[in-house]
């Protein structure tokens, strides 16, 4: 006897079940191939990745043109006013990319090399204050600064390691060529946004279920909100705390104040660690090139300026989708870092907030749905 159709499929959401759990064992017993395959695969997928990002980061102010060309008195200019908005972005976008390239890089790279041509004193002066503090048996006393130095310089510009620093220049330029085509991806994304969102409208109602589509819509919306929160809230944040910090400094007369700044602008970007271990960073070189009286006035007023970013900036700029558990914060950025680096502490948040948002939107889903069965039940 053959069975039923309904026979078959009562058994389809058990076989589903069964390869999912085949699936997420093999990933736990060879996590280190599945993260460097991900890794590989974003890796190729960066620069439209990054193009996403560039499209979060510049929708705002698009739109915000766009609606001002929309109110000129010339009827071409309403007509073109997405194309005006989107290219009048891009115009100022290419400005500061020129003044950061002319005036802001010259001035990072000076930093980095007088930082670096000092690293030798402030060493030397760190070990001086400790043998001063403990005595000359303190820990790592027997460590030759001067000489790990040297020997560090020297693999630097060793002939045989010469593929390696070679190979460095040529990830800056792979880097670059993947900034430019980035860009010029998120160009045609801000431009033909309506005929892609017709697209996505069209093929999903074509084949989807009213009801599925309406819960894909529902979990993209929360994407959305979330990824849109983090990357313009946060790049906008980031840019105050660079801006704001290196005022501080520069009020009070800290060496390296252009750099500490970029370092507390970009680390501000990983919730929680990122900005902690900027400030202690910034407090201890300035302890070591400024003294002790300059460092504590430093630490409080960064102190004063990470709270009151913390409780009124940043709220004012993100929404309420990314308020997650710290503890899970810490877990996720952990998790990412150690597995896709930078970028992966970087999208860990935004990557857990839309994992928790959809899970807990599934369970109200299945605890409405056993209550609606129940009542069906009693009746």
């Amino acid at each position: 006897m053959i069975p039923s159709t309904r026979e078959w499929t009562k058994w389809i959401p058990a076989f589903i079940f069964a390869v999912a759990v085949i699936i997420v064992f093999h990933i736990v017993n060879n996590v280190g191939f599945f993260a460097t395959s991900v890794a590989n695969f974003l890796r190729v997928l960066s620069p439209f990745l990054f193009s996403i990002i560039i499209v979060y980061f510049l929708y705002r102010p698009c739109y915000t043109l766009e609606q001002l060309f929309k109110k000129s008195r010339v009827r071409w200019i309403q007509k073109k006013a997405r194309a005006f908005g989107v290219l009048s972005t891009y115009l100022i976008l290419a400005l500061a990319l020129l003044v950061i390239i002319t005036i802001a890089l010259p001035l990072l790279a000076r930093s980095i090399l007088d930082f670096a041509h000092q690293v030798p004193t402030y060493l030397n002066s760190v070990s001086e204050s400790l043998s001063h503090i403990f005595g000359e048996n303190y820990p790592f006393s027997n460590l030759d600064l001067q000489a790990t130095i040297l020997n560090f310089t020297t693999y630097l510009i060793n002939f045989e390691n010469a593929g390696q620093v070679f190979g460095g220049v040529v990830s800056v330029g792979n880097g670059i060529f993947n900034f430019f085509i980035s860009l010029v991806f998120s160009l045609y994304v801000l431009l033909e946004r309506a005929r892609i969102a017709a697209l996505y409208r069209k093929i999903t109602s074509n084949l989807l279920k009213p009801t599925t589509l309406n819960h894909l819509n529902r979990y993209l919306a929360q994407v959305n909100r979330v990824l849109f929160s983090f990357i313009a809230g946060k790049g906008l944040d980031s840019l105050i705390n660079f801006i704001c910090v290196t005022t501080i400094l520069l009020v009070f007369g800290v060496e390296y104040a252009f750099l500490l700044g970029v370092i507390a602008g970009l680390a501000n970007f990983i919730p929680y660690l990122g900005t902690l271990f900027a400030v202690i960073f910034i407090a201890i070189l300035t302890l070591i090139t400024g003294g002790l009286t300059q460092a504590i006035w430093v630490l409080a007023f960064l102190l004063f300026f990470q709270q009151m970013d913390a409780n009124f900036i940043e709220p004012k700029l993100m929404s309420h989708h990314l308020k997650i558990s710290p503890l899970l914060v810490v877990f996720s950025i952990i998790v990412g870092g150690a597995y896709f680096g930078l970028i992966g502490m970087f999208l860990a948040v935004p990557a857990v907030t839309i994992i928790k948002q959809v899970f807990m939107e599934y369970l109200d889903l299945s605890i409405e749905y056993k209550k609606r069965r129940e009542k069906s039940v009693r009746a």
